[in-house]
């Protein structure tokens, strides 16, 4: 009998891989709902989710502090509400305090000089007083692309409000009225503009020539840019070309600029040209897990925070990371909150140290409450063995005894997950013998085979923190019939 598998303290910050075969950026197939850097060198799972629910679909989030109190602002294609950021949650119609006449959606909203900014498809950009008032509502711009559905907006370097509309990029130097906001810098004629970044002394701003709406963009051979832009020149200092399909969302974080295109995740800063980190392709994990617009991606701590695009049911109810909170420190990618949440993504937004993630439920989910006992799922990669082994036990140390509400479902799989090795059990606190030490010997079932070539570990764990899973194992003779 042997030691096959051993993962303790440094393990548990290895990240996810690419691929489920092999470990390429990371250890693990899937490591869902555990922040590692949260209790570093433990599995913890996460804090579970709150979840706030609004009459319709938030488009937009955002947030702002007034006598040491956060409030939220949610604003969806007819209403605008006003939350506060802890519980209750108590919701405030705002509706009659902004402007929906005409029909016009929402499609980028932001705080700055102290006022709510916020755009209306194809028609303007508009601001409202902090907190929003009735009477208070004002055009700042008009005549912005009336078929961007998501606009960017970003505070620039020097202060000013840039926002993008198709192949433009448009400044508001006043929050009071329209004098001096126009559309100020162009990009390449037939690009669309997808994210603007400050990077502390240029603007940054990725976009593509592909098909204006972000629900249409398609693969395909088109022209992908990122520009260096000083807010003052005509003409970008640097330009970047990419080699992708479209451009999707940027942050800065650590000074290097990170975006998405279809192909993955890249990096570039002033000096450096974009580098494929990781291309999204193949099925694990995080691997095909796209935001599709600005407002499905953010940063704080370090770390980039993101939620797929797409509705599908598959891919919901999973906030994704890349970074590390330690500058210098390798970066990996994560999944550190999951929440029950259906239908598209709309937006994902920092609140403090929560992420606010609106979806087409209509849901506003919170994860990073800091209360009550969560859930965690690990799935080790396939460990494809040098020859064939008898499956003995596998041994989970937990940092304390169980208490009540924690417990810990163990699995083991081979032939790529098609058959078990051992059946899930599931090991729950008891009062009268509550168990640090938890040993899950093989339980046999139907489709199980304790012959095995490559072998995953899945592990739930609701509330506890693991400190060490070891899996043992006998060597067999890999001349013999498996009869």
């Amino acid at each position: 009998m042997q030691k096959i598998i051993d993962l303790q303290t440094k393990d548990w910050s290895n990240g996810i891989s690419a691929q489920a075969n092999m470990p390429i950026g990371g250890y693990f197939q899937s490591f869902r709902g555990i922040d590692p850097f949260y209790n570093q060198g433990l599995a913890t799972p996460s804090f579970p989710e709150e979840t706030v629910t609004p009459s319709t679909a938030p488009l937009m989030i955002t947030n702002f502090n007034t006598g040491g109190v956060t409030y939220i602002y949610w604003h969806s294609a007819t209403e605008l509400k006003q939350t506060l950021k802890d519980s209750p949650y108590t919701q405030v119609d705002k509706t009659s305090e902004v402007s929906f006449v005409g029909g016009f959606a929402v499609n980028g909203a932001i705080i700055w000089k102290n006022k709510y900014i916020y755009a209306r498809q194809g028609s303007d950009i508009r601001a409202n007083s902090l907190p929003v008032a009735s009477g208070s509502d004002i055009q700042i711009k008009a005549g912005v692309n009336s078929s961007f559905d998501k606009m960017a907006f970003c505070v620039g370097a020097d202060g000013n409000l840039y926002h993008a509309d198709n192949s433009r990029v448009g400044i508001l130097t006043s929050a009071t009225g329209t004098a001096g906001n126009a559309n100020t810098f162009n990009i390449d004629s037939d690009f669309n503009v997808r994210d603007l970044i400050n990077n502390g002394k240029y603007l940054v701003i990725i976009a593509d020539n592909n098909n204006q709406l972000s629900t249409d963009k398609k693969i395909g051979n088109y022209r992908c840019r990122v520009y260096f832009w000083d807010m003052i020149k005509t003409t970008a200092d640097i330009i970047y070309d990419v080699q992708d399909s479209y451009m999707i969302a940027g942050e800065q974080i650590d000074g290097n600029i990170y975006f998405f295109g279809y192909n993955g995740l890249y990096v570039c800063n002033l000096a450096t040209s974009p580098k494929l980190i990781r291309p999204f392709t193949g099925y694990n994990g995080v691997s095909n897990q796209l935001p599709l617009h600005a407002y499905q991606l953010t940063q704080n701590k370090g770390s980039l925070y993101w939620v797929n695009g797409v509705s599908d049911a598959v891919k919901n109810g999973n906030v994704f990371a890349y970074g590390n909170p330690t500058t210098g420190l390798q970066k990996i990618f994560y999944n550190p909150y999951s929440f029950n949440g259906t239908g598209l993504h709309n937006i994902i937004q920092v609140v403090g140290e929560q992420l606010w993630i609106a979806t087409a439920e209509p849901k506003m989910h919170i994860v990073n409450t800091s209360s009550g006992v969560g859930t965690g799922v690990i799935a080790t990669l396939n460990q494809i063995m040098p020859n064939p082994f008898r499956y003995e036990y596998t041994k989970i140390v937990l940092a304390v005894p169980l208490s009540s509400g924690q417990s810990v479902t163990f699995l083991a799989v081979t032939g790529g997950g098609g058959n078990a090795v051992s059946s899930s059990e599931t090991k729950s606190y008891s009062a009268t013998n509550p168990k640090q030490t938890l040993i899950f010997r093989r339980i046999a079932g139907v489709n199980t085979l304790q012959r095995f070539e490559d072998i995953r570990l899945s592990i739930t764990v609701v509330g506890a923190s693991i400190v060490r899973v070891t899996t043992y194992a006998t060597s067999l003779d890999d001349s013999s019939e498996d009869l």
